[in-house]
């Protein structure tokens, strides 16, 4: 039971967030759940099936220097966004984006085309992969950082274990189409999560409201 204070009320445990910290941390976990474990299932859809459609490693190592210099490059600025800019807004725009560039993957075979696709998509997610650990320290304060970190970052992992076999089991279902159109969908569903945090995503020096 928490101490009494001199008044004779009881004091909240400081070791303890309250619930509406613990809500947005926990919001803010299952947007990194949802947005990396779509991006990953669409990867590994689009992978399989681009290596399945030209039979050549060279296309999938491609794919994925692509990939990774599109966000090599972008989540730079993606930061600067998100220091210039309401971050709520930033993320929100960054999902959206994704979510239009990866749409024409559902259609898009060419492996030329899939490879600049992808490299527009990493440019897409970069600011979302920069200003959501720049959100933490506004939702959680400075006393449950750590904690607040680790809750995000377990998101974060847990998105990468479950996206590719997600991804495979969805491949194997219904096609690749539907396995990317499921993954979009679970991107959405973490802008959706962004967008139900309670509070301010301001940086606690800024001048800036959400």
């Amino acid at each position: 039971m928490p101490p009494l204070s001199a008044d004779g009320s009881r004091r909240r445990n400081p070791s303890h967030p309250d619930a509406a910290v613990r809500r947005s941390v926990w919001l803010l976990a299952i947007a990194r759940v949802c947005d990396m474990a779509g991006a990953e299932a669409i990867f590994t859809v689009r992978s399989y099936d681009l290596y399945d459609s030209t039979d050549s490693a060279l296309w999938l190592s491609a794919l994925l220097f692509a990939f990774f210099v599109g966000l090599t490059l972008g989540e730079p600025l993606g930061g600067v966004l998100g220091d210039r800019f309401d971050r709520r807004h930033v993320l929100l725009w960054s999902v959206a984006v994704q979510a239009l560039v990866l749409s024409s993957l559902i259609v898009v075979v060419n492996p030329i085309a899939v490879v600049a696709i992808t490299f527009v998509a990493a440019l897409a997610a970069a600011p979302f992969n920069s200003t959501l650990p720049a959100a933490v320290p506004s939702l959680a304060g400075e006393s449950y950082l750590g904690w607040a970190n680790g809750v995000v970052n377990a998101g974060m992992n847990r998105g990468l274990v479950l996206g590719p076999p997600i991804g495979a089991a969805l491949l194997d279902w219904q096609g690749a189409g539907f396995g990317i159109a499921m993954g979009i969908g679970f991107i959405l569903a973490g802008g959706v999560a962004i967008a139900l945090i309670p509070g301010s995503f301001a940086a606690a020096d800024s001048d800036e409201t959400s």
